[in-house]
């Protein structure tokens, strides 16, 4: 049995099974051996379900849009639904305003009465029987909440999206503790510990010298008080789970590994790590049976032993557009990298009122997950995989090269000749000879993650870093500038004499190769991470993990509208400029689930024209 759509989120409910959420808003229960039992879905809602909860004989979700949904644990049909756009208070608003659309996870039922975030980051109180709406009052912060935790008797616990937990009295909104744990993003888990009457907390970017360096677990006493701090990741850690006699803990995310302390102790200690799995890692659940089931962004799920032997897998026909680049080759013709390999793609009919796409070749490289891939000049391409390749291949599928790396990659980048290239990786910055795959030097990044590069106009080396610092060196290996963005970096990309630069906290910035200096700034609207921006003529566009796409003015960087929601995350962004004789401007937009919209550049927005799902399976 397969899912038809992507899940986002799985937790074990007594007595019924395995409760699965998807990003189109419905709902699974599968048994532990990931047979269905039954599906429901909410016509009311298809936007992507990450915040469910159970109680009693009913399930509680909110969309990301933030519409909220009683269910029947018996049937899976929808009982009771609020609507996003008028759950909210007597408070003053915008004109016109909407729900924001947002991926948290704070929801929960607590004296019977269901507590969740609405869409104005305002909370919603609610009957958790007969889903009358009790009340919609302000936040206790200004970010929405991620996490609640009812676990502890007497005390309850609420995590937001900046780091931020409150300890104290849920009903009566009275949090005398307030502690930091994560100097910038999401507190993603809050667990009780019941063995040693404390809390672990996970961290995404961690706090002080380690922010966007090093992060992990901190275990705090219930006053507050640091216990522990264990820095063990380089990425995002999304899901905590202890055994049922709390004597090991389990914690896993983004770098597609779960690490398992022993418990049994005061002192918790690291065992062993359970690894690798296909892909970063979204979420985690305990059987009854005591295996770990394990959720990867992919769709892809797994039941693994605690002693990390693979039981069970079901699988999901991923698809995910993570690159599209130009071919050389072909006018109107692009490679794309996917979750299974790489797509060569055609666009026809480009002036026709609906251009259309048609895939004209796959490979199979049997590498798996293709982060990126860099078409060159004589019809072969470069790439990366997320499990640590570099590789070059020709059209006919024969690879030439490869060069392992130990996990991650993250980026390349091919100078203009196509002779050599960059690589950013979790092992630091790289320049490797692109005919024969041979490094040519490390590049000093002071000990940093290097998570994208390029290439400078004329010749400069450039690396951007986890923790948002971009390094800019001569030819010759001399550092000739570094700067600061104040927040995490995902991608690069030449602009005329610039680089711009994609990322959490400050969305887009430009900075100038010759100078380092930060000479354009884009993030109005955007409500997380920003993965790929792209100009075209005076018009920036940025997409972001809010399932959001912002239009941009360059040069005041004015924001002229917003796309909103996605079905699924966007990922890549490629564009298609006029020429002569063929003058229309078309924007290309690639996500999770194998999308690809077509969209026309218009004084009015990027207009979707056509939407075409790139096929699954190959390379696998």
């Amino acid at each position: 049995m397969k899912l038809t759509q992507r899940a986002a989120r799985v937790v074990r409910v007594e007595g019924h099974g395995l409760l699965v959420t998807d990003i189109r808003g419905g709902l699974h229960l599968l048994d532990e051996d990931f047979e269905l039992i039954r599906s429901g879905r909410n016509p009311e809602s298809v936007a992507p379900v990450y915040a469910v909860t159970t109680s009693g004989d009913f399930a509680y979700t909110k969309d990301a849009r933030g519409t909220v949904t009683q269910w029947s644990l018996h049937s899976l049909h929808p009982v009771n639904s609020l609507d996003a756009q008028h759950l909210r208070g007597d408070g003053e608003y915008l004109e016109g305003e909407e729900p924001s659309t947002l991926i948290n996870r704070g929801i929960c039922v607590w004296q019977d009465k269901l507590y969740v975030n609405n869409g104005y980051m305002e909370i919603a109180v609610i009957d958790a029987r007969t889903f009358d709406l009790i009340e919609v009052r302000p936040s206790i912060t200004d970010h929405f909440l991620e996490w609640f935790c009812t676990e502890r008797p007497g005390e309850q616990c609420v995590a937001d999206k900046h780091g931020n937990l409150y300890i104290g009295d849920l009903a009566a909104f009275d949090f005398p503790v307030h502690v930091r744990l994560d100097d910038k993003l999401n507190l993603h888990r809050v667990r009780y510990d019941r063995r040693h009457d404390r809390y672990w907390v996970t961290q995404d970017a961690g706090e002080d010298d380690a922010l966007y360096v090093a992060n992990g677990v901190v275990v705090i006493s219930p006053d507050g008080r640091m216990l522990h701090n264990f820095k063990f990741a380089a990425d995002d850690v999304e899901t905590l789970e202890f055994d049922d006699t709390f004597s090991f803990a389990y914690c896993a995310g983004f770098e597609g590994e779960i690490t398992v302390f022993d418990n049994r102790e005061s002192e918790p200690r690291i065992v062993r790590t359970i690894a690798p799995f296909r892909h970063q890692i979204t979420d985690m659940t305990i059987t009854s049976r005591g295996d770990l089931v394990v959720l990867t962004q992919d769709g892809q799920m797994e039941r693994v032993s605690p002693e990390g032997e693979r039981l069970a897998r079901l699988d999901f026909d991923s698809r995910c557009v993570w690159d599209i680049q130009p071919d050389p080759l072909t006018e109107d013709g692009y490679l794309v990298a996917t979750d299974t390999g790489v797509l060569a793609v055609q666009l026809t009919d480009v002036e026709a009122s609906h251009p259309n796409a048609r895939v004209t070749r796959q490979w199979d490289l049997g590498l798996g997950f293709v982060r990126r891939v860099r078409p060159l000049a004589d019809g072969t391409f470069l790439g990366v995989t997320r499990s640590g390749t570099l590789f070059r291949h020709n059209r006919d599928g024969e690879s030439l090269w490869r060069v392992p790396f130990a996990p991650h990659l993250h980026d390349l980048g091919p100078d203009a000749d196509g002779e050599r290239v960059l690589v950013a990786a979790n092992e630091g910055a790289f320049e490797h000879d692109a005919r024969t795959g041979e490094r040519l030097r490390t590049l000093d990044l002071a000990g940093l993650v290097a998570w994208t590069c390029a290439y400078g106009p004329a010749g400069e080396l450039l690396f951007a870093t986890r923790n948002g610092v971009v390094f800019c060196f001569e030819p010759s290996g001399e550092q000739r500038w570094r700067v600061e963005l104040g927040g995490y970096c995902k991608r690069m990309q030449r602009h005329e004499d610039k680089v711009l630069v994609t990322g959490g906290e400050f969305a887009v910035k430009a900075v100038d190769v010759a100078t380092g200096k930060v000479t354009g700034h884009w993030f109005d609207m955007l409500e997380n991470t920003v993965e790929s921006a792209t100009v075209i003529e005076d018009r920036l566009y940025a997409t972001s993990y809010g399932l959001q796409m912002a239009v941009y003015e360059t040069g005041s960087s004015e924001v002229l509208g917003v796309v909103e929601p996605f079905q699924d995350f966007p990922k890549a962004l490629a564009r298609r400029t006029g020429r002569d004789g063929s003058p229309r401007n078309l924007l290309l937009v690639g996500g999770r689930g194998g999308f690809l919209q077509i969209r026309d550049v218009t004084e009015e927005g990027p207009l979707l024209l056509r939407t075409v799902y790139l096929p699954a399976g190959y390379g696998k």
